[in-house]
């Protein structure tokens, strides 16, 4: 907030383009905004900015932090699955577990609530586990995709027959390779999204980079997709 601030009145920009994360982006909106500038946001898409808190000075460039959980909720309420729900605990989790609770209108275990630094989830996970849900669904931030304390965490909830609907755009075969078998994705974009336009673009990708195309802010791998 005191970058934004001093962005603002020393520097005297008209545009603020970040940041990464909703919690920061909550913070930063009324200096940026009520200083006169146009705040720009690339990722972070805090769900009430798009409702009762909306400014004319505001853009969304990724999407909605709740829409793309509806995806699972929608696929666990056509399945009839029940569900333990866990999510860091900020605005971007919060919103995460709304979108899913949008769509899915069946029995709702628990919902858990973890700080947003946590890396170990052993005590979470049996939790999960103990419920017996089928499957539960996680909400990763971006840190938590690409440590090596989630998912193999997450694979031993799997071998418990607790399958994960995962939320985060590390969480995928080029990313995790095999650690990522038995999770269900509900991000916005995977490389092995099979449409035809998916394809054409991952081939064409591969063969001008030599690598397989990864989400935002992750490290290129030489894994073929």
């Amino acid at each position: 907030m005191t970058k934004v601030k001093a962005m603002i009145e020393r520097d005297k920009v008209d545009f603020v383009v970040g940041p990464i994360f909703s919690n920061v982006l909550g913070a930063i909106m009324r200096p940026a905004t009520e200083g006169g500038a146009i705040l720009i946001s690339p990722n972070a898409g805090t769900s009430n900015f798009a409702g009762k808190d909306c400014n004319p000075s505001f853009f969304v460039t990724s999407y909605q932090n709740d829409q793309v959980h509806a995806v699972s909720g929608k696929y666990a309420q056509d399945t009839g699955i029940k569900k333990v729900l866990m999510a860091p605990n900020y605005q971007a989790g919060k919103d995460a577990l709304a979108g899913f609770k949008a769509f899915y209108k069946g029995e709702i275990a628990d919902e858990v609530y973890v700080p947003l630094n946590q890396l170990d989830f052993s005590a979470e996970l049996a939790k999960i586990a103990a419920a017996k849900p089928t499957p539960s669904s996680c909400f990763f931030r971006a840190a938590w995709g690409s440590t090596s304390s989630a998912v193999p965490a997450g694979g031993t909830c799997r071998h418990r027959h607790v399958p994960l609907l995962v939320h985060g755009r590390r969480i995928d075969a080029a990313g995790q390779q095999d650690a990522a078998l038995g999770f269900f994705g509900g991000a916005n974009w995977a490389p092995d999204l099979d449409n035809p336009q998916n394809k054409a673009f991952v081939a064409a990708y591969e063969k001008e980079f030599a690598r397989c195309p990864r989400p935002t802010r992750s490290r290129p791998t030489t894994r073929r997709c």
